[in-house]
């Protein structure tokens, strides 16, 4: 349970410097104070935290990414921020679930094998949002309909696959 915790706090550090500094570079100041302020309440509060507020939290900090790309600040700064809240969400959601009074020899596999899914999925996330926001592909209707339905069933048949 150290290295979940370690990676909790680190995710919402991330998390909050992001956001922060890419509000503070585009002279906002007053917002980044906002995004440091949800943290230290994330922070003192995430042990008791219960579906709603923890989703809340999670909104606030989605918002003020989407605004800031908006008002054209950084975007990297503005992924990576809203990124690490999205796993900061799903790793106190994992604390909470893990605990009850099951074994030790339970929790431990499971605790990696969800470290290992979560790193997997921001990566490839991370990897394809910054390739797309860099890239200007321009695609005519039919192809990205074909390729809208192709990645619908990929993803369907490794979710088959995954499952047998």
């Amino acid at each position: 349970m150290k290295l979940h915790s370690i990676i909790l706090n680190v995710s919402l550090l991330i998390s909050a410097c992001c956001l922060g500094a890419g509000y503070v570079l585009g002279g906002y100041w007053l917002i980044a104070v906002i995004s440091f302020v949800a943290t230290i309440f994330w922070l003192f509060t995430k042990t008791r935290l219960s579906f709603f507020p923890v989703s809340s939290l999670l909104l606030i900090y989605v918002v003020l990414a989407a605004i800031g790309v908006i008002v054209n600040l950084s975007i990297p700064l503005m992924i990576l921020g809203c990124t690490a809240a999205l796993a900061a969400w799903d790793l106190t959601f994992l604390g909470q679930s893990m605990v009850d009074n099951s074994p030790y020899e339970t929790k431990v596999p499971l605790e990696r094998y969800h470290l290992q899914s979560l790193a997997v999925a921001i990566s490839a996330s991370l990897l394809l949002t910054f390739i797309s926001s860099y890239l200007n592909l321009q695609f005519q209707f039919g192809v990205m309909i074909f390729l809208a339905v192709a990645a619908v069933g990929f993803i369907t048949y490794g979710l088959q696959r995954i499952r047998k």
